[in-house]
């Protein structure tokens, strides 16, 4: 496959799949400026693109790496257009209203308060860790403080603040595992709502038959 041949599959599985012809060939542009770097550091045509991995795949990342309002402009797009006369289309939306807005408002309510849960977690997470740390952190030096007015109550302080400086140190590791999975969860339903606003792959398609 020459490079020619490669960028305009790229742009037309881009476009069957739902991105903007425009948005398709700047992807396409990129991926020849790619291809041109790699012959320029010495790789022939054909290993610069066999580098670059399955076209598909190639595909589904810039589909799920392009901007949400991008895909559903040009999923509305679309559906205007199959939708025919104008004057049909704004006597169905006026029509519709009370059912599609409240369905809308309903769906986009449901969608903030998973991502506001979600990160607020993960805000509680670090909270709780760096809340614990701080404590026995200013533990320490109030030990120092009253260690001439009362020793055992300094030794008390000190021990207290140790042992929540070593706690916030073992749950840092466990917290930062959480927060990870939190936001893999938030990228997954990104890539969720996305997939709605993505066609499915001609290949996928015709293999599945």
């Amino acid at each position: 496959m020459t490079k020619h041949e490669f960028t305009e599959k790229l742009q037309k599985i881009l476009q069957e799949r739902g991105l903007p012809a425009e948005e398709a060939a700047k992807s396409a542009e990129f991926y020849s400026e790619m291809i041109d770097d790699r012959i320029e550091d010495g790789m022939t045509e054909e290993q610069a693109i066999s580098a670059l991995g399955d076209i598909d795949e190639i595909a589904e990342k810039i589909l799920y790496d392009t901007p949400l309002g991008v895909l559903m402009k040009s999923k509305f797009k679309e559906k205007k257009q199959a939708a025919g006369s104008p004057v049909l289309l704004i006597l169905l939306a006026i029509l519709g209203f009370p059912i599609w807005f409240s369905l809308a408002i309903a769906a986009l309510a449901i969608l903030i308060s998973i991502y506001i849960i979600i990160w607020a977690g993960i805000l509680s997470v670090f909270s709780v860790v760096a809340a614990v740390g701080l404590t026995g952190v200013l533990l320490l030096p109030a030990a120092v403080f009253i260690i001439s007015l009362n020793p055992i109550a300094a030794m008390g302080l000190f021990s207290a603040g140790f042992i929540l400086v070593g706690l916030c140190i073992l749950f840092f590791f466990p917290a930062k595992i959480a927060a990870k999975a939190l936001v893999s969860l938030t990228v997954l339903i990104g890539k969720g709502i996305k997939s709605l606003f993505i066609r499915k792959s001609t290949s996928k398609e015709e293999a599945s038959k």
